[in-house]
């Protein structure tokens, strides 16, 4: 379930879905939905790579929309004949640039980095996971707080010990630990930034981040 072999065959798109289906049969799920990271199924659905790419080019666009109308997605079969409103939103972090990038190991740690610079670490942990939930878990969680005023709050001392985050499908390449960093940085300062780290845990398109500790 977790070899060398099999987590490099999810990282093609086809055999990633034949393998999700083996693991929920045997009732791994948190291996299914590491392996449906690269699957088809997940980008030719209506936010996917290859579904976002396709709305760009005339023609494409409208089979993209006839399968929208099939599956019931009237909105987005109405947006994907709309191709220059796909073009201006093509470098969008939904966007399909942004999408395509995701989908392959590699080019995912550029649009790791592109979210981050945004400050939009809900997307950036999807880029990097690929999953529509993750798990984070630590057996130490430590931070001193300072408190100047009642409206004030300020993190002066962040520790986690153990830290690891599942499932995770592809490779991480030391992008989570930027992702802590960043994330301690936006906790610093008013408590407002603490609410916001909080908020950008659930993100519409992928499902909620579960942060336990």
């Amino acid at each position: 379930t977790d070899g060398f072999m099999t987590r490099t065959a999810e990282m093609v798109p086809g055999v990633a879905d034949a393998i999700s289906l083996v693991h929920k049969y045997r009732g791994d799920d948190e291996a299914a939905e590491r392996a449906r990271g690269f699957s088809l199924m997940r980008n030719l659905g209506s936010d996917g790579g290859f579904t976002k790419t396709a709305e760009l080019l005339p023609g494409s666009n409208i089979v993209v929309a006839l399968m929208m109308e099939a599956r019931g997605d009237h909105k987005e079969a109405k947006q994907a004949l709309n191709l220059i409103r796909n073009w201006r939103n093509a470098g969008s972090a939904d966007g399909a640039f942004m999408k395509l990038a995701e989908m392959f190991p590699g080019t995912d740690l550029l649009a790791f980095g592109r979210h981050m610079q945004n400050g939009e670490f809900a997307r950036a942990l999807r880029s990097i996971c690929k999953t529509r939930f993750v798990d984070i878990t630590a057996s130490r969680v430590l931070a001193r707080l300072e408190v100047a005023t009642v409206g004030e709050l300020s993190m002066r001392a962040f520790d986690i010990g153990d830290f690891a985050v599942h499932p995770v499908a592809g490779p991480l390449v030391g992008a989570l630990m930027d992702l802590v960093g960043m994330l301690a940085e936006s906790a610093e300062g008013a408590g407002g930034g603490v609410r916001k780290m909080l908020t950008d845990c659930v993100w519409d398109d992928v499902g909620p981040l579960v942060c336990n500790s």
